[in-house]
């Protein structure tokens, strides 16, 4: 399709349906985590950093990734990184030693931007040329894939299949719905693109500078949240293995909540109110963390922080992909990597404060990173005519 058609229905079917699919086999991963530590026998600390290949697979991939879609066009590589990830990502779960998990986790993360960076991008072009806001709901299906596959992981597990049987199916059954999906969509960055800026060239401006502040507080949030919740909930009110786990689940529920609704909020409120006001959401959440007395008041603030974080990524991706003038794939590249890092850096300074002082004041240290964020908040601009 050329840059001028009009996308419909079926394009909007199409994306959504590659942002379900895709995380099916990562949120089956998650689960069966700890046998894969078991089986190589690593330490806490070591396969920490074995983990940490993925992310820096991440970031390094989105480095190169908007040169080659500039080379050969955002279908070749969005289809050349998703047959990467479908065959790494069950090939991790037989890593023999924490070296090996480490350089694979690399290759999964390296397939694995790209194949984000694709699908935000055409997410992105297809909201603009249909005149609907898709982009939070598109991630509220990806959201929904993590959690559909984290079940279909710990049914694997319950029935004995070990990790690499389990994700070798799954990736089987996943590759030709995915492939299908991703080669019906249309191809919304040609090779040589027609964009203003040079292709593949980003274009750093003030206003892109503050996008990315503006993410990076809530994806520091975001991976807080996810690597220390259930450690706050054994520590500060000693709950079991089981129940320790509910922070995160409610975290994640609510986030795919926020992200199916905030369409309609960006529509109603504007990006700039919607950011202000899911991001105070956060801070309320953040707020209850620190002062909780029970476990059921922590809770209600892992929600809350879910809800609140959850526009973020796509508030970012879809201002950064209209700045004006600039090769929207290069903008997508940036920002995502932004969020990978804060990803990343959040549990880190966690860690680092929960040491000396314990994780309940350790985890409140999201509240200023959530200040940064709210401070930014008016660099995502509602797009004209949507």
């Amino acid at each position: 399709m050329g840059a001028t058609s009009v996308y419909g229905r079926r394009d909007i079917a199409l994306i959504r349906f590659v942002f379900f699919v895709q995380p099916l086999i990562l949120g089956a991963w998650f689960p069966r985590l700890a046998e894969v530590q078991q089986a190589i026998g690593a330490g806490e600390a070591a396969f920490a950093i074995a983990l940490t290949g993925m992310s820096i697979g991440i970031v390094g991939s989105l480095v190169f990734a908007s040169r080659l879609v500039a080379r050969y066009g955002l279908k070749c590589v969005f289809l050349a990184s998703f047959c990467a990830f479908l065959s790494s990502m069950p090939l991790a779960s037989l890593a023999p030693t924490i070296g090996w998990l480490f350089a694979a986790l690399v290759l999964v993360g390296a397939s694995l931007g790209a194949v984000e960076l694709g699908m935000n991008v055409t997410a992105d072009a297809i909201e603009r040329r249909c005149g609907r806001l898709i982009m939070s709901s598109c991630h509220g299906f990806w959201s929904s894939g993590v959690l559909v596959g984290s079940l279909i992981g710990s049914s694997f597990a319950w029935i004995g299949a070990s990790p690499a049987q389990s994700l070798f199916s799954l990736a089987i059954a996943v590759a030709l719905p995915c492939l299908w999906a991703t080669w019906s969509l249309p191809n919304v960055a040609e090779p040589d693109g027609d964009n203003s800026a040079t292709p593949g060239r980003l274009r750093l401006t003030g206003s892109l500078l503050a996008i990315c502040c503006f993410l990076f507080g809530m994806a520091m949030t975001e991976g807080a949240m996810a690597d220390w919740s259930a450690i706050y909930l054994r520590d500060v009110f000693a709950l079991g293995p089981g129940p320790s786990g509910f922070g995160y689940v409610l975290f994640a529920l609510f986030m795919a909540m926020g992200r199916f609704l905030g369409d309609t909020m960006r529509s109603r409120l504007g990006a700039g109110r919607t950011a202000r006001l899911c991001v105070s959401v956060a801070v309320g959440g953040g707020i209850l963390l620190l002062i909780a007395p029970h476990a059921e008041i922590a809770l209600i603030g892992f929600g809350l922080a879910g809800l609140g974080v959850s526009t973020g990524f796509p508030l970012a991706i879809t201002a950064a992909a209209e700045q004006d003038g600039a090769n929207p794939t290069s903008n997508v590249a940036l920002v995502t990597q932004i969020g990978i890092a804060g990803f990343i850096v959040g549990p880190l300074l966690i860690g680092f404060i929960a040491e000396p002082f314990g994780i309940q004041l350790g985890l409140a240290a999201v509240l200023p990173l959530l200040g940064i964020s709210l401070a930014f908040s008016g660099a995502v601009r509602q797009r004209s005519g949507l």
